[in-house]
């Protein structure tokens, strides 16, 4: 015989047991799901990890540029009073020296001479 009498619909193999515990399909499925996750999880991981590492991986040169950036700034009034500092006050005379007309004490810039804006737009 060539062909079998029986249907394709039987109730023996897995496709009747599944039609007699259909939440068994769907908990294998749930299970897969979860487990994928799980498995994704160390991928990610990995990647997150390597951009770590790439970006706190830093060369001598830049260690070195990031500590000229955060040096103090020059100022003169600072660097003044430390070296006066050095010296008693007896081993040299203060002698002050002649300010150009128009230049304040600490050398701040000049005030604008020229009329307001205010009273050019007046007239």
């Amino acid at each position: 015989m060539a062909f079998s009498s029986k249907s394709l619909s039987s109730k023996n193999g897995l496709n009747g047991f599944l039609k007699r515990n259909p939440l068994l399909f769907g908990a294998s499925f749930l299970a897969i799901i979860i487990g994928a996750s799980f498995g994704m999880q160390t991928f990610t991981e990995l990647g997150v990890e390597k951009r770590d590492n790439k970006v706190t991986a830093v060369t001598q040169d830049e260690e070195v540029k990031r500590k000229l950036n955060t040096a103090r700034r020059f100022d003169i009034r600072e660097e003044y009073f430390r070296h006066v500092s050095r010296y008693p006050e007896s081993a040299w005379d203060n002698v002050r020296v002649p300010r150009p007309d128009g230049v304040a004490e600490w050398g701040e810039a000049q005030q604008d001479s020229r009329k307001p804006i205010r009273e050019l737009v007046r007239k």
